[in-house]
């Protein structure tokens, strides 16, 4: 199946070139380009792109807010294209809602074409197998104004009698998923781990970024840090598994250097195996939008073990995957929207 691309970019070279790049693959067929957001709302509209390679840099309208918009009302499967390569503009990027984001080679150089090249085409065919949880199908983008107001979200309550412990797992779509779910968190809400699977260098930013929208303290997680009420501690990415130890009588993180587990490190197995060794029947965990099976044995672990497990369902996942997996193999006592998964979380039942 031949994989539609609409490029967006207020470049006539990165256009050439993005162009050019994605050409390589017979399977990737670029339908059109947009120099910038005004013309590709028109474009989307008439040509359903498969994927969008977006430009994070433009003007007067930057792609990031771009992508919130149409995100927001008709969302379309997400690389975006920057030569900003930072850990900052990386986590806004997954945050509203892009699957990836590719750096552009400096300069356009040639010696870094050929990485560029396979990461983008590579991006671009994963991106079109993702399902995107479409809000409504009813109109395309209004570029929207310069100034946009956030509104809090609205609050669920820490119970009495709730889980000792939260163990989130996602992947694919996770960063937009954990952006809704942890500003409802209230400030005394349990301790929550969390892995994603992100590479290495970009979960500390990533963690940062949620915090500032937060009432709980969200933070990179360290070895022998110490789990406490309203503190969510984020997996470091792509090196170190991510466990949760018992040290001196307290709960705490413990990275380990082993090889990954199911393709993954950190793995949202793992993470589960412990809890459910660590915490058990006072835990509770909850595997989120991804792709592949990671998660779902160490989910039905933690139900073996009496914990109280999740999983998002099919119509809120980005990709209804580790999910599916963990459905599938009686893994979780629940199937739940994602806006219902925060409180049956604080629950615990």
């Amino acid at each position: 199946m031949t994989v539609r691309v609409l490029i967006i970019d207020d470049s006539a070279v990165a256009r050439r070139v993005l162009t050019d790049t994605l050409a390589v693959d017979a399977a990737i067929e670029v339908i059109g380009v947009a120099s910038s957001p005004a013309l590709a709302a028109a474009r989307m509209r008439r040509c359903k792109p498969d994927v969008i390679a977006l430009d994070a840099i433009m003007e007067p309208i930057d792609g990031l807010t771009f992508l919130r918009s149409y995100m927001a009302t008709t969302p379309v499967p997400t690389v975006l294209v920057s030569a900003d390569g930072t850990g900052e503009l990386r986590a806004a990027a997954l945050c509203a809602g892009a699957l990836s984001v590719v750096e552009k080679p400096r300069g356009w150089d040639p010696a870094g074409m050929e990485n560029f090249g396979r990461e983008l085409r590579e991006s671009v065919r994963r991106a079109a197998g993702t399902r995107m949880r479409r809000a409504t199908r009813s109109r395309l983008p209004e570029i929207p104004e310069p100034t946009v107001v956030h509104r809090a979200p609205r609050p669920v309550l820490s119970p009495a009698g709730g889980p000792q412990l939260i163990a989130l797992g996602t992947s694919t779509g996770g960063a937009a998923a954990l952006t809704l779910m942890l500003p409802r968190l209230p400030k005394d809400a349990p301790p929550i781990v969390i892995v994603d699977h992100m590479p290495a260098g970009f979960t500390k930013e990533f963690a940062a970024s949620l915090n500032r929208s937060c009432r709980v303290t969200v933070a990179e997680a360290s070895h022998g840090q110490e789990l406490r009420r309203g503190h969510v501690l984020v997996a470091p990415g792509g090196e170190l598994h991510t466990e949760v130890a018992r040290i001196r009588g307290r709960l705490a993180i413990q990275l380990v250097d082993a090889p990954p587990a199911g393709g993954h490190r950190p793995s949202v197995n793992v993470l589960f195996r412990s809890v459910a060794q660590v915490v058990g029947a006072s835990a509770a965990a909850g595997l989120l939008t991804g792709m592949g099976a990671d998660g779902a044995e160490g989910l039905l672990a933690l139900r073996r073990a009496g914990a109280f497990t999740v999983a998002q369902d099919r119509a809120t996942s980005v990709v209804y995957g580790m999910p599916k997996a963990a459905v599938e193999l009686g893994a979780a006592a629940v199937e739940l929207g994602l806006d219902d998964i925060p409180d049956r979380l604080l629950r615990g039942a």
